[in-house]
């Protein structure tokens, strides 16, 4: 099992807009349902702040993300990565990493004795 990471929009151009601000809440939450259903969980991080040269418009771009951290096979990843594609459509490119192996390790039993 490989941990991934995928960082999504946590707010948009529209960010004063408080109807828009529900419509990327519900966004996240589906995201969050179809990481449990599909790869049976997910950690979601700290909201963090980026940036970065945009070629497209000649300017230095910035915002803010939500980091989610999922353990899972490649296969499954690709699902994750083709929702969240669904549902932030206006996207362009989304950052991805595959940050190492990934283990869930059980409580050694401890004796009586």
């Amino acid at each position: 099992m490989k941990l991934f990471e995928i960082l999504l929009p946590s707010t948009d151009w529209e960010e004063d807009c408080p109807a828009w601000q529900i419509v990327l809440r519900h966004k996240h939450d589906t995201f969050r349902a179809y990481l449990t259903e599909v790869a049976g969980g997910h950690t979601m991080l700290p909201e963090v702040e980026g940036e970065w040269w945009s070629d497209a418009s000649g300017k230095t771009v910035s915002d803010t993300s939500i980091p989610y951290r999922v353990a899972t096979t490649h296969i499954v990843w690709r699902l994750v990565v083709k929702k969240a594609f669904e549902l932030f459509p206006d996207e362009e490119t989304i950052m991805c990493a595959e940050i190492g192996t990934a283990t869930i390790e059980a409580r050694p039993q401890v004796s009586d004795k």
